[in-house]
């Protein structure tokens, strides 16, 4: 009997600790949300909900939840703790309101989260949840594969009233992609097969930004060591050094030519202006500007580092030793004092070769983006044409498996279309909450075909201050697309006519109006640097935009010519072949939208105070190891940077 006993209760054990242990394991992402504190999210995905597990070190309270802009007014949240007493842990779905004096955190009337386990020790909370992805809630908000602006906060003390529980003494916020299976967060269990033998950095030698700097690009070349085999580049590695975090904005490394650029012609370190522009009046670095443009890598602000898939590597090899790459390095929002910088990027090579070499497309609106004063809504539209993608696809396509999205401080949503034979596919990627200090690496899953005839293009929609009364020139429209097998067309691309401002908001020169066939064959070549020079007319529309009286209709007449008028397509081939002609967009049948899954609801439903919480017991464990007590189963480019300085 009593061995009997014995058996019995340790094969309860052993289950126990298989669940415990499977608890753990089953997560497959995870993200530090602040080491200080050892607060982690991790979390993981199946169908139409989500497993969450927030753990962190405090004995009193911890809330996590999801923000419109990371702010907390009108955030969904998700409070808990764990009783120390009775070891009951209480959990509830709130709603907050902040008015700018006071915060509310108000019970929703719908209860959507389910509490699976929680455990405390005597430094941890961990608190394990889970619940759709979309609730169809109004007081939720939908967790999609958009970014996710989370907000999170602990006490160190327990609540004396759960319903309305002391301020926090620590909160923070940070963007996540939770329903992206890309490098932008720390997939769990899954290795890099073949790892890194060689390292290769791309730094830049303490290049000194003086106090004045507010937004510029910083040149440097470098010369490719020599190789006496074929790599794939497996990783690229962010290195920002840590007192210049709040300095670098982006970092951009391209091969150059090796005929053009060489030891005979190179020049010093240079400020190679805002989004490529170069100084014009010095040719040397106009020539390296326009013959450094098959990129290699890029990074920018909030990006992690990009492994590349298992099959898929960047070929580099002895054909490239000896030629001379372009780190460019943007600065924004210099320091009241000058600091000195060595950041780059850090190549992981590995003579493991992979099945396909990769290769890398930029994509988006050639040079600046204009965005007239006070709009909360302004998209340009970069075109990858179908007369590019006819000269540098093969026939049988290419795959994309990942890419990205690049803004400067205004970018608020992106959005890749793939138009076939007059029809739009499912967006390759997008995002409707871009945040500019989080530009990821994104995959496409599953991997998207890109063939012969195809058009791309780039929706870049950005929201200004209402209040701000003049333009902004220094935006940029820029993505790029991952492929394999690699091609050799390096950029596709598109800029505005230069007489398609003029046309939409009425302007003239020399008291002439601007007609349909009198724009500038003026264009960007090569790194999208222009070689035009100023003309006088072209000095006296940027006058006449810097001293336009806007108005909605004037916006609205701008919005309708970047959309729909004929463009300049723009591409660029690694043998140094260049395509730049007219283009007439062609109209296509747009994509539906997925139909919503939720009912009609009310606009806005009040939270409701008295609601009992979710509750159940948990017993003390490490963080973690919690017991699951549920049964689980161009020209115009010149114009835009002209009103720069005349403003």
């Amino acid at each position: 009997m009593v061995l009997r006993l014995w058996n019995v209760l340790l094969f309860a054990c052993l289950n126990l600790a298989i669940i415990a242990e499977k608890a753990q394991a089953d997560f497959t992402h995870e993200v530090l949300l602040d080491a200080g504190n050892d607060y982690w999210l991790r979390w993981s995905y199946t169908g139409d909900s989500i497993d969450i597990e927030a753990s962190a070190k405090t004995l009193g309270w911890l809330a996590f939840g999801f923000s419109r802009d990371g702010g907390m007014d009108k955030s969904d949240v998700l409070f808990g703790y764990v009783n120390a007493s009775s070891g009951r842990a209480n959990i509830s779905d709130r709603y907050l309101v902040a008015d700018g004096t006071n915060v509310q955190l108000l019970l929703d009337r719908q209860q959507d989260w389910e509490l699976l386990t929680a455990t405390r020790n005597q430094t941890h909370t961990s608190i394990r949840v889970r619940r759709k992805l979309e609730t169809c809630d109004p007081q939720d908000h939908p967790i999609t594969k958009d970014t996710m602006r989370v907000i999170f906060s602990l006490d160190q003390q327990p609540p004396t009233d759960f319903l309305h529980p002391t301020m926090h003494n620590f909160r923070g916020t940070k963007s996540i992609l939770f329903l992206d299976d890309s490098l932008a967060v720390r997939k769990l269990g899954v290795p890099i097969l073949a790892h890194a033998t060689l390292e290769w950095n791309v730094l830049m030698d303490g290049v000194t930004i003086p106090e004045s700097a507010t937004s510029r690009f910083h040149c440097k070349l470098l010369k490719i060591p020599p190789f006496n085999r074929k790599y794939h580049i497996v990783k690229v590695e962010p290195k920002i050094e840590s007192e210049n975090i709040d300095l670098v904005r982006q970092i951009l490394v391209s091969v150059c030519n090796a005929d053009t650029v060489t030891d005979a012609t190179i020049p010093e370190d240079f400020v190679c202006g805002i989004a490529q522009f170069g100084d014009h009046t010095n040719p040397q670095q106009t020539s390296v500007l326009s013959n450094c443009t098959t990129l290699l890598a890029a990074w920018a602000v909030g990006a992690s580092t990009l492994v590349y898939p298992d099959d898929a590597g960047y070929p580099i090899g002895p054909e490239l030793s000896g030629r001379y790459v372009l780190l460019q390095t943007q600065y924004v929002n210099g320091p009241l004092q000058k600091r000195v910088d060595s950041s780059g990027l850090k190549f992981g090579l590995s003579d493991k070769l992979r099945k396909y070499d990769a290769g890398i497309v930029v994509l988006g609106v050639s040079g600046n983006a204009f965005i007239p004063p006070s709009s909360p809504s302004f998209t340009h539209y970069g075109q990858c044409s179908d007369t590019c993608t006819k000269q540098g696809i093969p026939e049988d396509g290419v795959t994309i498996f990942g890419g990205s999205f690049h803004s400067n401080r205004l970018g608020r949503s992106m959005t890749l279309r793939q138009i076939r034979d007059g029809v739009e596919l499912p967006p390759l990627l997008q995002d409707r909450k871009f945040d500019t200090s989080f530009q990821a690496n994104r995959g496409v899953y599953p991997n998207r075909k890109l063939m012969r005839g195809d058009q791309l293009t780039l929706e870049c929609t950005y929201g200004m201050d209402t209040k701000i009364g003049a333009p902004t020139t220094d935006e940029i429209c820029f993505g790029v697309v991952l492929h394999y097998p690699r091609v050799n067309m390096t950029s596709c691309r598109s800029s505005y006519l230069s007489n398609t401002m003029p046309i939409a908001l009425g302007l003239r020169d020399n008291s002439r109006a601007y007609s349909e066939d009198s724009y500038s064959n003026s264009t960007t070549v090569g790194n999208d640097t222009t070689t035009a020079t100023t003309t006088p007319s072209e000095r006296e529309i940027a006058l006449q935009l810097a001293n336009l009286t806007w108005t909605a209709g004037k916006i609205n007449a701008l919005q309708t010519a970047f959309r729909d008028s004929s463009l300049l397509a723009q591409c660029h081939f690694e043998n140094g072949y260049d395509v730049n002609e007219e283009h007439h967009r062609m109209p296509f049948i747009p994509a539906q939208e997925p139909n919503s899954t939720c009912a009609a609801l009310p606009a806005a439903l009040a939270p409701l105070q008295q609601q009992t919480p979710s509750q159940t017991r948990a017993k003390s464990a490490a963080p973690g190891n919690s017991v699951n007590r549920h049964a689980l189963p161009i020209s115009f480019s010149l114009i835009t940077s002209l009103i720069a300085y005349v403003i």
